[in-house]
């Protein structure tokens, strides 16, 4: 489908096509501490997606719902889990602009580890 839409109130032609996210496939490239997460989560792959192109040939938006394991609340383990589903729409505008970018002060970072949850 080719057509135009807005992105961020900006007028973009764009075609839309449906496509097959199969994360399970990048989770077998990273090391077995991170791609153990994938399987721990219940994250279920592939998953169908929709995805639209601009006439630049950028990804100007992203739609797709994820489906995954994520422990109760109040309990850190996996012991017992509820099942959630995540839905996302992720657009992406401004190419080309200049960003100048300051980190963050080492007090407002933490490390997040696969085998601990964040503290905050």
């Amino acid at each position: 489908m080719d057509t135009t839409v807005k992105n961020a109130g900006i007028p973009f032609r764009f075609t839309r096509y449906a496509v097959t996210l199969d994360a399970a496939k990048q989770a077998a490239r990273l090391p077995e501490e991170l791609s153990g997460m994938f399987k721990d989560m219940g994250l279920a792959f592939p998953r169908p997606a929709d995805v639209w192109i601009d006439d630049q040939g950028r990804l100007r938006r992203i739609h797709y719902a994820v489906t995954m394991k994520a422990p109760d609340e109040g309990t850190a383990s996996a012991a017992t889990t509820t099942q959630m589903t995540v839905e996302t729409t992720l657009e992406l505008y401004d190419f080309g602009i200049e960003v100048k970018v300051a980190p963050p002060p080492a007090s407002q970072v933490e490390v997040v580890r696969p085998d601990a949850p964040p503290t905050r």
